[in-house]
This record gives structure tokens, C-alpha cells and sequence, in this order.
């Protein structure tokens, strides 16, 4: 298929010359579990008309990027329909801002050829959304000097990185001209592995991912002390293995020019064994062995494997063929010194075949996923042309059946009970909702809009509006529709609409200027920490996760949270628990942390309390119960790392009420049981 456009400047109407113009297609990885990636398909160049034609395009739903040297970045999504030509697009394109200055070694010289980028400051929240960011980046000169232009208003994260991931960073306005940054000094990470006792384990293996790094594994010193050396400053992920104890994985900030030290305590762990039935030598290759606390390992090709790393206790185990997406799991009893055994069998299975329709036309592109309940087996697979799909090698029970779209968001759910090989007719909900999004009587182009579709198990659609603030949604089902609005620079907006079988709504949110809270940010030891985590609660309202990124100066902003009067849990290396207004500002010292682990039963509900008495907002989003306790599945135990002190713990269980107290001391794991 064809698409053809232009480019015009937005203030003059006149042609953009240059534009480079990049079409593709989002296209869901079958067997990845919920992965998607885009496609290119095609580019090209404006002329001096600012005129453009695309080809080659494949029909379904295709994204649009458009840059062109000083304006700010857009995208478009467009549904493409064979044997059908799609009216030519008209693109305006801003005048962006800039960014300048100059970066400085730690010697106090000009610094040459160092990457600087400049993104713009936006936390980031739990759900996942199609809110843009800009991102621009550019090389410094001879000089130290560079320009990052094409920005629209805001306030930007610059950031400047050396050749060994030295680097310093700082918020500025778009539009700031006299930026100065100075590359800083590599830092160390000092890792101490003991047991829940807190004698050291000797023989133990640690390895750290993130940051400039991939992957590396750290130096030992010996009795259980390891040492990387040589770190850029950031965010890192801890990996330690230990024999005849549970793998463990932790975060950690280190510091420029300091020695950042951290004790993992390990719990007891034990090894699964067993056998994989009913696949090929080449299908067993590609199977790989998880437990539910992230052990893994693969399957040899007679079909057995070792797992080892896994707590102590019931744990899940899944066996998973990457080439489709099916998979077994069974409940492993772990026990001290002895190895667990467990079979998956793939010889007996069933094969679900089905087409997918919008009304009677057949929807491609489609990700169709089958999970068998009780069973957790899975099958996966993508609508080809006319709609249909094979889901193979599954179990017999209920099948829950969930259906994806090629931006990666869930378009419908279905049940049906599976006892022999069959066939299923899905159609997609017709229901569609338009709007505009406008602030101070003008439209606002990229904004996010989300609609929560309440009960029923869908997640939110996200959507983001064009140059004239419209957007809309299709494939909605029946029901009440809460629809949020949010943008740069404005507070949120909330409607609630209510939708009918087949049936269309047209709304308009109007946004007001943000209410925004900025806060300065000390960890534990007066460094200034990259970024913090936010769990922020307000009486009668869900609670709000958000990770903040911080300037060297520690400062950040938050945003997205309607006016009002907010009680937050503040992580780091360090943690505190502090009250907050927005708008308003916030000068946060974190404390020396520990972690309380709760162990209960599946289903049960567990609130942590202060010492004072304040409850303290739920350990996660997801779980999070209406009057703000948390809800425990099964298997899981949650781990919270909170600032040291006395608290308290509480438990409902079937109408009953337990209490128990809890001192959580630095740097190590208080555990509170409330198993039977």
C-alpha cells in the first residue's frame, strides 16, 4: 500500500524541506509473553514541496515519525485497509527551543566528543502509557560546546556521559543557553553476602547488570565479600547465587567518587529436578525452566533439567517452549537437602482454532493469547489475513482467551471451557468513543488519554491526540468508561461517560496549568540520589507509584497527582515516609533502611503501620484494596524496604484480625509470619 503527505511549517503554512519521514508497523513476538516490536517498512525524504510518498506499506495499523532539524518531533498512527487509499496526511510541524552550553572534565578542561542528551522530565507511573517524550541528543565540539534544539517547552533532564560512563546531569527549561556540566568521578560498589543470621557466604557468585555495563560479575575478596570497581554513576541490578540458598536479586544506587556498600542476606534455598515429556531434541532446545522467584535454567536434550537457587517450600515451576508460547507448570515442594522432582508432559494437548472479526470483516495482526486456569498451560498466536488463529499444545479446563492489538494493549476477553479439540468465532466489541482535549480554549496536541473500562478484567486503552486535540477509541465494550486527560504542563482532567452496546460517545476534557510538586532529594548518607520511588496515597483514592528522576542537585518534580494533600513512601538507597500538598515543595532527608518480608496465605490481607499510628500506603498498585490494605496471592511474600524503626503489622483473614510488631534495623530483613 501507498501513503502519501506533507509537511508544512505550523506558524507560516509554508513547505519543511528535509523532513525525514519513517513508517512501520508494531508487531507482536509470538512466544515473548506480551512482547512487541516495530517494524520499518519505509522512509523518505520531503521535497521542496514537503511532499512525500510512502511504500511497501502492509494494511493494519501503521505509525508515522516525522523529524525535520529544529522542530519538535511528531508521530501519527494511521489504519491502513487493502485495496483502499488512505487520504493524503498534512503535517504540521513547531518551532522547537533549544538547549546549550558546555560540558567540563572533572579536570576543569573542555571536554570533546562527549554525548549529551536532553529528555524531557516526566515521571514515569506504574501504567504503561502512549504519552511521548521527546528525546534529542547531540556530540560536544572541539570546545566542549553543544546545542540540543527541536524542543517544545518544558523542562528537560541533560544529561552528558564520557567514554567511560562518567557523567553529570541537571533539570533546565527549553530554552536555556548557559548550561555548564561537569563530568564526575566512577564509583565503587562493595557487596557483603550473609546468611538471614549474618554470617558471611563464602562461596557465593554476585552479578551486577545496568548502568554503562551490561553485565559483569564482581571481584571476590573473600568471606563473602565481592567489589566492583570502575562504576558510572546509576541505577543497578544485583544477581546473587549462592548453594543451598534461594537466588536473590536487589537494586542499588551507587555514587560518583564513593564506595557504595551493601549487604544481601540470603534465604535458605534448595533444587528442583525433573523431565520435560511430549517435545522434540529441537523443541527441548528452545524450552526454557522457570520458578516463580526467577530461578531459570534449560532443559538437556533427553529432556531433564536442574534447577537449583529456589526457596524453600512450595514454589511454582513453568516449563515454557519459546517457539510457541505453550507451557506447563506444577507446584514443586522444596525441601533442604533434598531435590524436588517434577514432570511436565506436552503429549497430551489440544488445539483451539479460531477466527477474529470487527462486525463480519476478519482483523489482522492480532495477538491472541490462551491461558488455562488452574493449569497456567499457554498458547499463543497472531491473525494472519483472514483472521484465524492456532492455539496448540494446550491442556483441557477453562480457557481464558485474551486478545491483544499491535500497539500492545488488550482489545477483548473471552471465555470457554475446552474438553476436546475445537473452534471459536471471537468478535471484537463495537463500541467508540471521539473527543477533544483542549486547554485555556485551545486545543492540545499529544496528550495522553486513558479510559479505564471498570470491571471485567480489561486494563486501561491509551490513546494520545492530534494537532487539532482530537482522539478516539474503538473496540470499547459496554459499560461506564472513567477517562482521564493528561498533558506537559497541565493537571490532569477526569469524565466519566457511559457507553452502550455498539453505541458512540463525544466528550471534550479541559485541562488547567499543573499543579506540580518539586522536591529536593538527600539519600541516607547527604549524597544526591538519581532518582526516588513515590508511593503516594490520598484517602479514598487508589495509589499512585511513580518513579522521579532527580538532577544532581536532587531535584525533581512530580506532575501528574491532582491537587490535594498526599501521604508518600520515598525510596532509594535510604527510604522516608513524609506528608506532602500539591502544589507545593518538599526538602526530603531518607533515612538508613531495612526490609520487613510478610509471610501469610494466599488471600490474605496485610496493612503496615507506624509507630505513631499513620497506616503506610499499600506495598503495590496492583494489589492495592480499596481502603488501602494489601491483597497477598498466592506464593508471593511481599518484601517492603522501609526506614528503620518500630511497626506494626496487621492481617485480616476471613473477618478476623491479627497484629503483630516488628522492629526493622538497617541493612537488614525483619521477617513477620503469619503462616498457620
Amino acid at each position: 500500500l501507498r501513503l502519501q503527505g506533507r509537511v508544512v511549517d505550523e506558524a507560516s503554512g509554508g513547505p519543511v524541506r528535509g523532513a525525514q519521514i519513517q513508517a512501520g508497523a508494531p508487531v507482536p513476538l509470538v512466544g515473548a509473553a506480551w512482547a512487541f516490536r516495530r517494524i520499518y517498512q519505509d522512509f523518505a525524504f520531503t521535497d521542496d514541496k514537503g511532499t512525500f510518498q510512502l511504500g511497501g506499506l502492509s494494511p493494519g495499523t501503521v505509525v508515522i515519525q516525522v523529524e525535520a532539524k529544529g522542530y519538535v518531533p511528531v508521530s501519527r498512527t494511521v489504519e491502513l485497509e487493502a485495496g483502499k487509499e488512505h487520504r493524503p496526511l498534512l503535517i504540521r510541524l513547531s518551532k522547537g527551543l533549544a538547549i546549550s552550553g558546555r560540558v567540563y572534565e572533572n579536570t576543569g578542561e573542555p571536554a570533546a566528543g562527549v554525548w549529551v542528551s536532553a529528555e524531557e522530565a516526566r515521571p514515569q507511573q506504574a501504567a504503561a502509557t502512549a504519552k511521548s517524550s521527546i528525546y534529542v541528543s547531540d556530540l560536544t565540539d572541539s570546545g566542549g560546546y553543544f546545542q540540543l534544539s527541536g524542543l517544545r517547552p518544558g523542562t528537560y533532564q541533560v544529561q552528558a556521559t564520557g567514554s567511560s560512563g562518567e557523567r553529570d546531569r541537571v533539570l533546565v527549561a527549553a530554552g536555556t543557553t548557559d548550561v555548564e556540566l561537569h563530568l564526575g568521578s566512577l564509583g565503587e560498589l562493595e557487596v557483603l553476602v550473609t546468611d538471614r543470621q549474618g554470617v558471611p557466604v563464602a562461596h557465593s557468585r554476585v552479578v551486577l547488570a545496568g548502568g554503562w555495563n551490561e553485565e559483569r560479575e564482581g571481584a571476590s575478596e573473600g568471606a563473602g565479600r565481592w567489589r566492583f570497581s570502575n562504576l558510572p554513576p546509576g541505577s543497578y541490578w544485583l544477581e546473587v547465587q549462592a548453594e543451598g540458598f534461594a537466588r536473590a536479586t536487589e537494586s542499588v544506587e551507587v555514587a560518583g567518587g564513593k564506595t557504595v556498600t551493601r549487604t544481601v542476606q540470603l534465604k535458605p534455598g534448595g533444587v528442583v529436578e525433573g523431565v520435560v515429556r511430549g517435545l522434540t531434541a529441537e523443541q527441548l532446545s528452545q524450552t526454557e525452566i522457570r520458578a516463580f522467584h526467577g530461578a531459570r535454567t534449560t532443559v538437556q536434550a533427553d529432556g531433564r533439567f536442574r534447577l537449583e537457587g529456589v526457596p524453600l517450600g512450595k514454589e511454582p515451576v513453568a516449563a515454557r517452549f519459546l517457539g510457541s508460547g505453550a507451557t506447563r507448570t506444577a507446584v514443586a515442594e522444596v525441601e533442604a537437602g533434598k531435590p524436588a522432582f517434577v514432570e511436565f508432559d506436552f503429549s497430551h494437548s489440544l488445539t483451539l482454532r479460531g477466527r477474529l472479526q470487527r462486525a463480519s470483516t476478519p482483523v489482522t495482526g492480532f495477538l491472541v493469547r490462551a491461558r488455562v486456569e488452574n493449569k497456567a498451560s499457554f498458547a499463543e498466536d497472531v491473525t494472519d489475513q483472514n483472521g484465524e488463529f492456532v492455539l496448540g499444545e494446550l491442556e483441557p479446563g477453562r480457557v481464558r482467551l485474551t486478545v491483544v492489538d499491535p500497539s500492545g494493549q488488550i482489545a477483548l476477553l473471552h471465555s470457554l471451557d475446552l474438553t476436546k479439540d475445537d473452534q471459536v468465532e471471537l468478535r471484537l466489541p463495537t463500541g467508540a468513543l471521539t473527543g477533544r482535549v483542549t486547554g485555556q480554549g485551545e486545543p492540545i496536541s499529544e496528550a495522553t488519554v486513558t479510559v479505564n473500562l471498570g470491571p471485567g478484567g480489561y486494563p486501561e486503552r491509551v490513546a494520545r491526540t492530534l494537532d487539532d486535540g482530537s482522539f478516539s477509541f474503538r473496540d470499547l465494550p459496554p459499560g461506564r468508561l472513567r477517562v482521564t486527560a493528561v498533558a506537559n504542563g497541565y493537571a490532569p482532567s477526569q469524565r466519566e461517560v457511559e457507553l452502550t452496546e455498539s453505541g458512540s460517545q463525544t466528550l471534550e476534557l479541559k485541562l488547567e496549568p499543573e499543579s506540580a510538586l518539586h522536591v529536593v532529594v538527600r539519600d541516607e548518607d547527604g549524597s544526591f540520589p538519581e532518582a526516588v520511588s513515590l508511593m503516594a496515597v490520598q484517602p479514598g483514592s487508589p495509589p499512585v507509584w511513580q518513579w522521579v528522576e532527580l538532577d544532581r542537585h536532587g531535584r525533581g518534580f512530580v506532575t501528574s497527582l491532582p491537587s490535594g494533600t498526599y501521604l508518600g513512601l520515598w525510596r532509594s538507597t535510604g527510604a522516608a515516609v513524609a506528608s506532602f500538598s500539591v502544589p507545593g515543595r518538599l526538602n526530603l532527608q531518607l533515612q538508613p533502611a531495612g526490609k520487613l518480608e510478610i509471610t501469610a496465605e494466599d488471600g490474605d490481607e496485610v496493612l503496615v503501620v507506624a509507630a505513631d499510628g499513620t497506616p503506610l500506603p499499600p506495598f503495590s498498585v496492583s494489589l492495592a484494596t480499596a481502603d488501602g490494605w494489601t491483597r497477598l496471592p498466592a506464593y508471593y511474600s511481599p518484601t517492603l524496604a522501609l526506614p528503620a524503626g518500630e511497626y506494626k503489622v496487621q492481617l485480616r483473614r476471613q473477618g478476623q484480625l491479627w497484629q503483630k510488631s516488628v522492629q526493622v534495623r538497617p541493612g537488614t530483613v525483619a521477617v513477620v509470619s503469619f503462616k498457620d
